[in-house]
């Protein structure tokens, strides 16, 4: 059912693609945006058996800490659809290598074990121009629904009870500004949150999920007017 759902999304950004590109006015068109940035998760993915010596040369489970995901690159595309000036439509797909991170019962960050974990992420939505028709610089937010999927060593480990990889449904948020140094060509930067894994039933790990990203990138018209 959850790839039917992704699959459903991925064909709505098409459809919006393709109907931006089709006969239309001198504000509608086309722009592709690779992007990279940071992926800054706040909030725990699960718990850690936390190990402690109980007496002469014997150790044993004497708790548990929280486990949250270090901050980590990221690398995506997105697709936007252009109506007019101050509205379009877009649909963004990014990855992230991340890894887990506890405290140690001796008080210290702690990723023994080489727990490595991926975030992909797939966004759609609205995005609105506060400023149409400005030739340099234009300013607008964005929002819409979200789908969240985790993976990697960290999540297959027997010592993390962590939060199912997913995929979880979600929606996010953000604002941007962009620059037009070239015709067809621009420079962009963003914020968005992302609110995520609503309803969680592992024990300690909070609900919903919550993350946050920065990214920059190029902004390409590939089709229809300039931006």
């Amino acid at each position: 059912m959850a790839v039917w759902r992704v699959r459903r999304l991925i064909t709505l950004g098409a459809a919006l693609t393709f109907l931006a590109a089709g006969p239309c006015p001198a504000q509608h068109g086309v722009d592709l945006v690779p992007f990279f940035g940071i992926y800054v998760p706040t909030t725990s993915v699960g718990l850690a058996y936390d190990s402690c010596l109980r007496g002469p040369g014997v150790w044993g489970v004497c708790g548990t800490e929280p486990v949250t995901l270090t901050p980590g690159p990221e690398v995506g595309l997105r697709l936007v659809a252009r109506a007019d000036a101050s509205i379009a439509y877009y649909l963004s797909f990014a990855y992230v290598l991340t890894q887990t991170v506890y405290q140690s019962s001796n008080g210290l960050d702690n990723t023994e074990g080489g727990d490595l974990a991926h975030v992909a992420l797939a966004d759609a939505g609205l995005m609105f121009n506060f400023r149409p028709g400005a030739d340099s610089m234009a300013i607008f937010c964005f929002a819409g629904p979200s789908v969240v999927m985790r993976g990697g060593s960290a999540f297959e480990s027997d010592y993390l009870t962590l939060q199912p990889a997913g995929p979880e449904w979600g929606v996010h948020a953000g604002i941007g500004v962009r620059f037009e140094p070239f015709p067809k060509l621009a420079l962009r930067a963003d914020i968005e949150d992302i609110v995520y894994a609503f309803g969680s039933s592992v024990t300690g790990v909070p609900s919903p999920q919550n993350a946050v990203n920065f990214s920059f990138g190029a902004t390409v018209a590939v089709a229809g007017a300039k931006h």
